[in-house]
């Protein structure tokens, strides 16, 4: 005579971190190690590289005063000085023929 039996099913794969990471199958461990690898150069390169070039771009478009609480918008009024000024105007060109003496070729 013949016993029948239950087999018991296997338990369902978890793709988060948890209890079924180690049930995870080649593929999916290669691609969470590449994803890893790739995630601490992106976030160097975000905070190192990105935010503070938007946040020098926000200042340009406020009126900054170092010991002001307040810094409000004024748009493009810095970069109309700015443009307004001969010392700048001169400093530009002059760094303008620095550029072209350095490299005469181009």
């Amino acid at each position: 005579m013949r016993t029948t039996g239950v087999i018991p099913s296997r338990p369902k794969r978890h793709l988060w971190f948890g209890s079924g990471i180690g049930r995870l199958n080649y593929r999916h461990k290669q691609r969470l190690f590449i994803y890893g690898g790739l995630l601490i150069p992106l976030l160097y390169f975000v905070v190192i590289r990105i935010l503070p070039i938007l946040y020098s771009f926000n200042v340009s478009f406020r009126e900054w005063g170092m010991l002001s609480p307040d810094k409000p918008f004024v748009g493009f009024d810095n970069y109309a000085t700015l443009l307004s000024d001969s010392l700048f105007l001169k400093s530009l060109h002059l760094k303008s023929l620095e550029v072209q003496a350095a490299d005469p070729g181009e």
